[in-house]
């Protein structure tokens, strides 16, 4: 029964990301990057060993940018390569220069993955019906080993393996070149 909740709260949360779209619009404006760079060394959670350097942000683009599908990057999961097509960089519960909160939507894949640095910690998950369909759970984002991790300008590189979030004991690995929307939006509900 336990197992069936997660998954009603995973799908639920999933169609609600989904259906935060942003604006198309985009604006010129100039822009300050942030510049993060994290190495995690794999031991343990993958969150230990790792260093960051950052530079605080001044925006002008809106979040929740609608690109056409692969402009705003990509990742793969196990080698299965989803074009990113909405991106949403929501405001970090943690609100403080350098931390980035951002949600890469392959819409018509079905699949989502959420990245989130604060200070040397990395999180990274993916979840989706497409997820599902082709890797057997609903979200992959249990006790994630990063693996490499750096933010240069307006892009996010990295790669991890995660385990699967209902405890089957399946891992996937995760790697991802994504760009980083200029403004960062509400996304809560």
């Amino acid at each position: 029964m336990k197992n069936r909740a997660v998954y009603l709260v995973l799908v639920a949360l999933t169609v609600i990301a989904a259906a935060c779209g942003g604006s198309d619009e985009t604006n010129s404006d100039t822009t300050e990057a942030v510049d993060t760079t994290t190495a995690a060394d794999g031991s343990g959670a993958g969150n230990s060993g790792s260093t960051e350097t950052t530079a605080a942000a001044d925006t002008g683009d809106n979040g929740g940018e609608q690109v056409a599908a692969g402009e705003g990057g990509s990742f793969t999961v196990n080698g299965t390569e989803f074009a990113v097509t909405l991106l949403n960089r929501c405001i970090p519960f943690q609100d403080e220069a350098g931390n980035v909160d951002l949600q890469a939507l392959a819409q018509a894949q079905g699949g989502k993955l959420n990245l989130y640095v604060a200070g040397e910690s990395v999180e990274v998950s993916v979840d989706g019906s497409g997820i599902e369909e082709m890797f057997g759970s609903i979200a992959f984002g249990d006790s994630p080993v990063v693996h490499d991790s750096a933010i240069d300008g307006d892009r996010w590189v990295g790669s991890a393996t995660v385990g699967d979030s209902l405890d089957s004991g399946d891992t996937v690995d995760i790697t991802w070149d994504v760009m980083i929307p200029a403004e960062a939006i509400d996304c809560s509900l």
